[in-house]
């Protein structure tokens, strides 16, 4: 067999105990990538942003569409939803009120121990705003009941009560576009016409909390299996 010296290669370099478990990690992530369009990622490195951005613990949920019920060629439905930890800073918050936030999400995201909270996201933009206690929360939901489903969830983890009067539904004259026909000139080029705000169930997977100061965020349920250092898993 004919080796290809010009190849990009890359070298781990280390006592060999303990490049084991990267030589795994890596081998296991080049098969679950393998063949597959990953997309683009846009962003700066965590260090960056921490240094140029102050800001309160955050509580980020992330939402994905069942793979059974992505329609062929597209990518599943994914939705977040962030909220800030009014009364605690970097300092004050401990790994007692993370482990607190665990277990309110998980009984208020998680059902049967391993079942994640669905709601259907759509085109109309529903906004809950009392900023006060940390929520500017955007949802791109079905209808407004949905919405406050939701919201009413996310109050529920930190026991706050539920305004009516800061929830606000925002309805697009535009409908929703699930599955977009032709193409369109785009510098140059002709290229697939894109989605707008498709429909879709979307499924609660895990939540983190981003803390200013700590690069790493803490991962505070998990239902997929990729974040092994979870607080909670599924069960």
């Amino acid at each position: 067999m004919a080796i290809n010296l010009n190849k990009p290669k890359f070298v781990l370099r280390g006592r060999r105990e303990l490049l084991k478990n990267g030589v795994t990690q890596l081998l296991s992530l080049h098969q679950l990538l393998h063949g597959k369009d990953v997309g683009e990622i846009y962003g700066i490195p965590t260090s960056d942003y921490q240094e140029s951005v102050a800001f309160k613990p955050q509580i980020k949920l992330f939402f994905k569409q069942d793979e059974d019920a992505v329609p062929p060629g597209r990518r599943a439905v994914k939705a977040e939803l962030t909220f800030r930890l009014h009364d605690k800073t970097s300092a004050t918050i401990t790994p007692g009120d993370a482990g607190a936030l665990a277990t309110a999400i998980k009984q208020e995201f998680v059902s049967g121990g391993s079942t994640g909270f669905a709601w259907g996201k759509g085109k109309n933009l529903t906004t809950y705003l009392d900023p006060e206690k940390g929520y500017i929360l955007h949802l791109y939901a079905l209808n407004k009941l949905e919405a406050e489903k939701v919201v009413k969830k996310i109050l529920d983890i930190r026991q706050h009560p539920y305004d009516a009067d800061k929830l606000t539904e925002h309805i697009p004259t535009k409908l929703s576009v699930n599955n977009p026909v032709g193409k369109k000139m785009v510098y140059g080029q002709m290229v697939d016409t894109i989605r707008y705000r498709p429909t879709a169930i979307v499924r609660f997977e895990w939540a983190s909390l981003q803390i200013h100061g700590k690069l790493r965020d803490v991962f505070l349920v998990d239902l997929t299996g990729k974040h092994r250092d979870a607080l909670l898993k599924a069960t």
